[in-house]
């Protein structure tokens, strides 16, 4: 590119004295096991307006400010803090992975597959998520800080240095290595949709891309940067092809790049700082969040006006895998997702504790959010006798004869969609012990 541990399988569900909240914590980082398909969550979901597009937030890290986000699809996501926490989900309801980085602060982190993500810090370490377990830090720039890591592959990654000499590392499927190319001043972030395209910008407000080994300097392609300290926000680009680019900025403005081009900018957000922005591989859709936790997107040619997702909050991050899809974190420690009218619901799962044989098991609600409400819930499977599930809530008491053991059973939900219910199916294990 030119300029452009083991895993523990254990959860503590731990009272928030403060919030009165329940949270999902392993070794420090409440992991991102928030509002996606089958994932589990220790607290429900706020109520949203009628037809909203976005979810309740979900409280999710009570340790560290959320720092970078990557999502592969509705069904997978990976997020990392400014403690050293990073956290996946891959399926069901178990915690799959979390690994501690001592003294260091992510930055960033990026998805291929449920199977791949490599994460960057403050001290120039590289992590890789295997599938099973986060491996151990490997030290690509000995002198810096990497500030964004964009993967397009498996075997094609590139991190960016954003301390102090904007140095650009490569990563071939087994190694890093120092690309030798430095503009002498800080990058704020890369992304690379295909392993034969890149951009980059940096913290001066200058741009570049290489395209099949071609690159191209875009001097100033963000006027609001040039002179910039590092008292100032970074700015932020995402690619969803060699095509188009968009980056956005700390002043609520937005560039586009069309493969040839910057565009000069849009002020779409009044003047307020724009955090992350994030745009589906092969697509026109973009997502771009703030630091007054409202959201905007763009199809490629126009914005919308901005909406208020997250009230209270400021976003930290977005991804969005799919333009119907999107996963994004704010500055209090939560999830949330974005969906879009006529996709199957999500379901969001409890974490449960084990039931006891002849004692009430207290009520756990799945919730759902996507495509249209009412839902209608439906059990598949079996459960311990004299338990049930209604309208999304499990109750009831174990019967005192019945077998213990771990009941894995199926919840489904369908929608109210006319002509065309969408329909989604979880699977769950419950502990029964006497």
């Amino acid at each position: 590119m030119a300029r452009s541990g083991g895993t523990n399988h254990y959860s503590l569900i731990s009272s928030d004295s403060r919030s009165g909240r329940r949270r999902i914590r392993i070794l420090g980082f409440v992991i991102l096991l928030s509002a996606i398909v089958g994932v589990s969550v220790a607290s429900g979901p706020r109520a949203s307006a009628a037809g909203s597009s976005w979810s309740a937030p979900y409280f999710v890290d009570a340790y560290g400010n959320l720092t970078g986000l990557s999502c592969t699809s509705s069904s997978f996501c990976a997020g990392v803090d400014d403690v050293g926490g990073a956290g996946v989900w891959t399926g069901g309801s178990n915690a799959a992975g979390n690994q501690f980085d001592p003294g260091a602060s992510f930055t960033s982190v990026s998805c291929v597959s449920t199977s791949f993500c490599m994460a960057v810090d403050n001290l120039g370490n590289a992590i890789q998520y295997n599938g099973s377990t986060w491996l151990a830090p490997t030290n690509i720039d000995s002198i810096g800080s990497l500030g964004s890591v964009s993967c397009a592959s498996t075997s094609f990654c590139v991190a960016v240095d954003n301390f102090d000499l904007g140095s650009v590392y490569s990563y071939d499927g087994t190694s890093w290595t120092d690309t030798g190319l430095s503009s002498s001043v800080p990058d704020d972030s890369v992304s690379c949709p295909v392993a034969t395209f890149c951009a980059v910008v940096d913290s001066f407000g200058n741009a570049y891309t290489e395209n099949n080994g071609t690159v191209t300097s875009y001097p100033n392609m963000d006027p609001n940067l040039a002179g910039s300290d590092a008292a100032d926000p970074p700015s932020t680009v995402s690619c969803s092809s060699p095509t188009m680019c968009v980056d956005v900025d700390f002043q609520g403005v937005a560039y586009s790049f069309d493969g040839t081009s910057w565009s000069s900018g849009a002020n779409i957000d009044g003047g307020t700082q724009l955090t992350s922005i994030s745009c589906a591989t092969g697509s026109s859709f973009c997502m771009a969040v703030d630091v007054a936790g409202n959201a905007l997107t763009f199809d490629g040619t126009s914005w919308s006006t901005d909406s208020t997702a997250d009230p209270g909050h400021g976003f930290t991050a977005v991804s969005c895998p799919t333009s119907s899809f999107c996963g994004a974190e704010d500055d209090g420690g939560n999830f949330l997702m974005y969906a879009v009218p006529g996709v199957a619901p999500i379901v969001i799962t409890p974490v449960m504790a084990a039931a006891k044989l002849g004692v009430a098991f207290p009520a756990e609600t799945f919730h759902a959010f996507g495509g249209m409400a009412p839902y209608h819930w439906k059990k598949v499977g079996s459960l311990p006798k004299g338990m049930k599930l209604k309208n999304g809530v499990l109750s009831g008491t174990p019967k005192s004869h019945d077998r213990t053991g771990v009941y894995t059973f199926s919840v489904q939900v369908k929608d109210s969609t006319p002509h065309a219910h969408k329909t989604t199916t979880v699977r769950v294990s419950l502990q029964l012990v006497s």
